[in-house]
């Protein structure tokens, strides 16, 4: 499972931002690079559809509403199955506090799939039975 709340998805159009060029190095130098190490560019890499589970929002005043919205879009061309959720705010705890009780209950909801998933395939094959030595 994963979930993004207002996340830079693709560093690619903030090429100049948060000292990233001193971490990746220039842009225009290695554009490889800065597509691979960006959610956008991962999943457009991907070769088959994942059974993962996803949820990323972002606010509709974000300065990094377009490329989330592009994941969606890459994301939906791919057959990912993600929620994705817009609604008004801007990148700030205003917005963030509303967006992690969403996230939270995601996870909640995946977790519990998963736990009842593992507990009905592990006892179709528990027989009660010690082993031998």
């Amino acid at each position: 499972y994963a979930g993004s709340m207002s996340g830079g998805v693709d560093l690619r159009p903030f090429d100049n931002n948060w000292g990233l060029p001193r971490i990746l190095g220039a842009y225009k130098e290695f554009p490889d690079r800065w597509k691979e190490l960006s959610v956008v560019g991962i999943v457009e890499n991907m070769d088959e559809p994942t059974t993962q589970r996803f949820i990323f929002d972002c606010g509709s005043n974000d300065f990094f509403l377009e490329v989330n919205r592009n994941l969606h879009k890459v994301m939906t061309e791919k057959g990912i199955v993600h929620e994705y959720t817009e609604r008004p705010g801007t990148h700030d705890w205003n917005y963030w506090r509303v967006s992690v009780v969403e996230h939270l209950e995601f996870f909640k909801d995946a977790f519990e799939s998963t736990f009842e998933y593992e507990n009905e395939n592990s006892l179709k094959h528990f027989s009660g039975k010690k082993a031998e030595d």
